[in-house]
């Protein structure tokens, strides 16, 4: 790793202020509504979000999110009647009115705290049974193209492919995991694959290079093919959802096309970093956020673990680039280690082992998705063609989790830990790094 990186040394350094100053002065983060649970409320605000997701009842109902008119800071979850007689615009103002119900608060030890998790999210509390009663206001065109954009697609798989199959390329492509059943999302979890359901690196390097590789056989500029992909990243990234994965993902990718432009070489730990102070910057607490540390987790593990891993190895390098995924897969499971054993109190022992199995397949899963909608679009036999190999495929990592969850000792049950023992493995690992640069730095001035 060199260390010569003034902005990433900036910005790690600004992190480590921010995760300080929340152990320092943590906020209340079960702050109760003003208002007693299934009490009327009424509540003013900005349409920023809108999905179908099933209610308590088991039915599938519009959830839309609501941006406080007077304070940013402020959102609510609404889940609207059923009776609903029209569709609010995203950008839309509107009043709305039902019951309210805060969320959840973690009573056990590795219980999902739906209390913290929405706080992050500057979610307030939930209204049920919402009716609008005012609409003010007009529509945000940008966004609500892209969402009825996400709602066609949606509406392609769903066409093409099986329930269970669309569910999933639902959540791979278009990061819409409202109709993936929780017996899929625990299957992949318990086996360590579930960060391939979320909008990452892959999906914007396959998207976004496919778009700018062909602007530029097209003979088009870099400046102004760089700037189109850009725009066209952010908002397949505003589609959907701009998860903190997705927002992480989109930043490096255009940090890496800029640097192009501007002839510069693009480093990827800083990328990195620039995207974490920017997601900060606008939420301290995604410091807590599990979806923030295993995304940025993932890639410190390959920009700094990797690179010490690898010279350690004393096998050929045509062998070392063959195992390269299974190298790559130690190194993030070195990071994200903490993070699974922190919040889940248990960690998936075989998965660096099946994701070599699974990684090299997701780059063909993902084609043959964006083919899929594609050519939906226009046969629907030519897309459920299609849906057929993706089917194979999904049928496979399926097989794939089945199996690893009934090897003996496939989960590790770790239990509650403290702020010492992460912390103790965390210096240790700097150290690993530390000592492995100077080792490396020792063995070049010998040559």
């Amino acid at each position: 790793m060199n260390i010569k990186r003034p902005l990433y040394l900036l910005c790690m350094a600004f992190t480590a202020a921010v995760w300080f100053f929340l152990k320092l002065s943590p906020p209340d983060q079960y702050t109760d509504a003003s208002i007693a649970d299934d009490s009327i409320v009424s509540f003013t605000g900005t349409v920023m979000q809108k999905e179908l997701k099933t209610d308590f009842q088991g039915k599938k109902v519009l959830v839309i999110y609501l941006r406080d008119v007077l304070n940013d800071e402020t959102s609510v979850q609404c889940y609207m009647n059923e009776n609903m007689s029209m569709e609010p615009h995203m950008g839309e103002k509107i009043r709305v009115t039902g019951q309210i119900r805060n969320f959840p608060r973690a009573t056990n030890p590795g219980e999902f705290d739906s209390r913290q998790y929405y706080s992050i999210l500057k979610i307030q509390y939930q209204i049920r049974n919402t009716k609008i009663v005012m609409t003010d206001g007009k529509a945000d065109i940008y966004s609500d193209t892209l969402y009825k954009i996400r709602c066609y697609f949606s509406h392609i798989l769903d066409l093409c492919l099986n329930e269970q199959d669309a569910s999933i390329m639902k959540a791979m492509l278009l990061g819409n995991r409202t109709d993936l059943d929780s017996k899929t999302s625990d299957m992949y979890r318990q086996s360590g694959i579930i960060h391939i359901l979320a909008i990452s690196g892959l999906h914007i390097s396959i998207i976004g290079m496919g778009i700018y590789t062909l602007l530029r056989k097209c003979r088009i500029k870099i400046f102004p093919a760089s700037c189109f992909v850009i725009v066209f990243m952010w908002s397949y990234g505003v589609m959907c959802g701009m998860s903190t994965s997705a927002f992480r993902a989109v930043i490096m990718f255009g940090l890496r096309l800029l640097s192009k432009v501007f002839g510069r070489t693009y480093d990827m730990l800083t990328g990195l970093a620039v995207a974490a102070v920017l997601v900060l910057v606008e939420q301290p607490q995604y410091l807590r956020h599990t979806g923030f540390l295993m995304s940025f987790g993932a890639i410190i593990g390959i920009g700094m673990i990797l690179p010490s891993i690898q010279p350690l190895l004393t096998l050929p390098s045509v062998i070392r680039k063959r195992f390269g995924t299974f190298f790559s897969g130690t190194a993030v499971s070195l990071v994200t280690l903490p993070v699974y054993t922190n919040f889940f109190f248990t960690f998936p022992v075989y998965a660096v082992f099946l994701n070599l199995l699974i990684l090299p397949l997701m780059s063909i899963i993902m084609v043959m998705g964006l083919l899929c909608l594609g050519l939906g679009s226009v046969a629907e036999f030519a897309g459920i063609f299609t849906g057929w190999g993706i089917h194979f495929i999904l049928a496979f990592y399926w097989k794939c989790c089945e199996l690893s969850t009934q090897l003996v000792g496939n989960t590790w049950y770790v239990g509650p830990s403290n702020i010492l023992q992460p912390g103790i493995y965390l210096i240790m690992l700097v150290v690993f790094v530390f000592v492995t640069e100077q080792i490396k730095r020792h063995i070049r001035k010998r040559e």
